[in-house]
């Protein structure tokens, strides 16, 4: 099933891999890189950090394997910094996956 933009496929894969965390199959988090400034309770605004940039858009923690994810549009690739990203993830041991659909994210997570 390919989406149409990263959105959609971001919004369907995290639907389903919410499904599968349910059943106790997986766990998973979707990571984001940047900054955002957000209000604190006085009214003042906080500047909260997220991941690096190219940090893979999702990690999922299945049977004590680290497989980190990209997500893009059918068409789309991995950048310079997502690529290192890959690189140092999988030096590090982890999997490092590029996912143009959501059955590529199933063979990423093998079920």
């Amino acid at each position: 099933m390919n989406m149409t933009t990263e959105a959609d496929l971001k919004a369907i894969c995290e639907e389903y891999l919410a499904i599968l965390e349910k059943q106790g199959k997986l766990m998973f988090l979707r990571l984001n890189a940047g900054s955002w400034l957000l209000p604190n309770n006085d009214g003042t605004m906080r500047r909260v950090k997220g991941c690096p940039t190219g940090t893979a858009d999702l990690l999922v923690l299945k049977s004590g394997r680290s497989i980190f994810v990209e997500l893009k549009p059918p068409q789309g690739t991995a950048n310079r910094e997502q690529r290192e990203f890959g690189y140092l993830a999988q030096y590090h041991g982890a999997e490092y996956h590029v996912a143009h659909s959501l059955e590529e994210l199933q063979e990423a997570i093998e079920l």
